[in-house]
């Protein structure tokens, strides 16, 4: 069962906003240094952060012995 703050959470990611912010790497200096590089390197400054998506796949799991 979802608790307070759980729903809390996810009642601010889902609302909607006016538009995306841009990216400002200097909103990551917080974050420990591997993922602040690794922002660095996939994300350019300025890029707009949507805060949700929509992924579609494709595919099969396969059940019972596979190697």
């Amino acid at each position: 069962m979802a608790g307070p703050l759980l729903r809390e959470d996810w009642a601010e990611l889902s609302a909607a906003t006016d538009g995306p912010a841009a990216f400002d790497p200097a909103a990551a200096a917080e974050l420990p240094a591997p993922v602040r590089r690794w922002l660095a390197h996939a994300v350019e400054p300025g890029v707009p952060l949507w805060r949700s998506l929509e992924l579609t796949t494709a595919g099969s799991i396969r059940l019972g012995e596979w190697r």
